[in-house]
């Protein structure tokens, strides 16, 4: 027993330790960010970094998105070493090569899902001075099931203490406003009417603009200055793009929006596009699933089925059979689903070929990675894209 105490008392001094040399690191970096929400995390981090840039700061950020990146004083970027599952701890190594390299700002994307892990990502790793929530959607569901209440509230235990909140919608204000009084937090709320650009390699959500831009405003970078940094940075990989392509001898018009995987977003993205002109019929809509994601399967293939109505329907990933009972349930022919096999981003795009029709808008939803990386790559590389 004295042997197991005094091992148990050894791990407690160390991580005593562990936790007291980071935090000296953190005080070393006087500008922190923690960027959190249900969408468009990566993008505000990658924004904001920009910005920061633009204005003279000395910037490490890391995402967690599609790809997760480290994001340079530069602005060049390298791939998120990981042994095994990602963990919050990666936190801790950002944190410390930022005091090491001497940066006087980070810029976080919160990877934590449960509501615990949120609340030790912050206020026992991070510790920011500017915290951001882009918006509360629903997702990750097998985590925070349906109830948008216990979502709003996961999000809210990233708050700083004595700092800012910069929140990118008004939805759940009453509980981010009184969690923030309670931690000496003021907070900011942006309105959508943004600077928001369109092109072909970016079509930024105009919300996402404003968030980065309010908090490059609030270190003390001019608006001009740091917009014009955010339209150089790279975007994140499956970021949300608009192309024209082919399909063998077919010309179509190709909507990369896999990284849309809330029907919330779909919802907000797809009225744009419609208002824009940039999604014309014939609609096919490729469906990327994942089979630990069900419940986002289940969603998809309704709201699909339902509002968008597509020519066709193609499934492809895991749990493909809970969007197509779905779809189904909602009123969609059966004999429009179409369930698509293949190992090898050629052989998917010759199967895309059978079931795309020339002059249509194929429409990727779900999941970036896995089918939907290689598709998107595919038309891309291999599309003839003009």
């Amino acid at each position: 027993m004295s042997l197991l105490m005094s091992a148990f008392l050894i791990l407690v001094v160390l991580g005593l330790i562990e936790s007291a040399v980071l935090q000296a690191r953190v005080r070393r970096i006087p500008i922190r960010i923690h960027v959190n929400g249900t969408r468009g995390k990566s993008s505000v981090t990658r924004l904001i970094a920009a910005g920061l840039r633009a204005g003279g700061h000395r910037v490490i950020a890391k995402t967690t998105g599609n790809l997760p990146r480290l994001i340079l004083e530069d602005g060049g970027e390298i791939p998120v070493a990981r042994r095994g599952r990602a963990t919050i701890r990666e936190q801790m190594r950002v944190l410390s090569l930022a005091a090491k390299r001497k940066a006087d700002a980070v810029v976080l994307e919160c990877m934590a899902i449960h509501p615990e892990l949120q609340w030790v990502s912050e206020h026992r790793m991070v510790r920011s001075t500017i915290g951001v929530i882009t918006n509360v959607r629903e997702d990750h569901q097998e985590v925070l099931g349906f109830d948008h209440g216990r979502a709003a509230r996961a999000l809210a235990a990233t708050i700083p203490v004595r700092g800012l909140l910069v929140m990118g919608e008004a939805v759940d204000e009453p509980l981010f406003r009184e969690t923030a009084r309670r931690r000496g937090t003021r907070v900011e709320v942006v309105d959508r009417c943004a600077d928001a650009w369109t092109s072909p390699d970016r079509l930024e959500p105009a919300e996402n603009v404003e968030v980065a831009l309010r908090v490059c405003e609030a270190v003390g970078v001019s608006r001009e200055r740091a917009l014009a940094g955010m339209k150089a940075a790279i975007p994140d990989a499956g970021a949300l793009r608009v192309l024209p392509s082919r399909l063998g001898t077919a010309r179509i018009t190709f909507i990369n929006a896999f990284s849309l995987n809330d029907v919330d977003s779909l919802r907000v993205v797809w009225r744009s596009l419609a208002k824009r002109g940039l999604a014309t019929d014939p609609l096919v809509v490729l469906l990327n699933g994942r089979e630990d994601r069900p419940l986002r399967s289940r969603r998809f293939g309704g709201v699909v089925g339902a509002e968008l109505a597509p020519e066709r329907l193609l499934l492809a990933g895991g749990g493909w059979r809970f969007a197509r009972r779905e779809a189904v349930r909602a009123g969609y022919p059966a004999d429009r689903i179409v369930h698509l096999s293949g190992k090898t981003a050629e052989e998917i795009g010759g199967q895309l070929c059978e079931h795309v029709p020339p002059d249509s808008t194929l429409l990727g939803l779900g999941n970036y990675q896995g089918v939907g990386r290689a598709i998107a790559e595919h038309l891309e590389r291999h599309g003839d894209v003009r």
